[in-house]
């Protein structure tokens, strides 16, 4: 792997350079050419990908066809949910160029959970604080546009 990916990476922020050597320890190397499907929507979730190299697209299905939700350059990560939750997987992830990952599988992120590892611990106070962000992103984007569309009037 890329010895500054990890330490660029929102989720693996904080962790010192033992316990980036450690998460490295428990990662396979996985790359991708560019415009194959790396996750799809539907599938078992697995495990979380560090982006090392590329740009990914993240879409989602809709009564209308797909949409792309994001598109996401390197450094970064996707499937990170899947370390948390075992529901399925609710986007697909295409990589637009050719990808070099990191792949973290859930079954070993489990497995140091429940050992108490301080590093596995860290990363998931870590995802937990960035889903929270992202859920009150998206909970303040509802309601300026129920706002919008309805007939709601805040009180006062």
């Amino acid at each position: 792997m890329y010895e500054k990916t990890a330490s660029q990476v929102e989720i693996f922020q904080g962790l010192d350079k033992r316990q980036i050597d450690e998460l490295y320890s428990w990662m396979e190397r996985r790359d991708f050419s560019a415009n194959t499907e790396i996750l799809a929507e539907g599938d078992v979730p697995n495990g979380l990908f560090m982006l090392c190299e590329g740009r990914v697209t993240v879409t989602k299905a809709s009564a209308r066809g797909r949409f792309k939700l994001d598109e996401i350059p390197a450094p970064s990560f996707f499937g990170e949910v899947a370390l948390l939750d075992p529901a399925v997987r609710s986007a697909s992830v295409k990589a637009l160029t050719q990808v070099t990952t990191g792949f973290l599988s859930s079954e070993i992120f489990d497995a140091k959970i429940r050992a108490q590892n301080l590093t596995a611990l860290l990363i998931a106070l870590n995802l937990g604080r960035m889903l929270c962000k992202r859920f009150r992103a998206v909970t303040s984007t509802l309601a300026v546009k129920t706002a919008a569309i309805s007939k709601y009037r805040p009180t006062r």
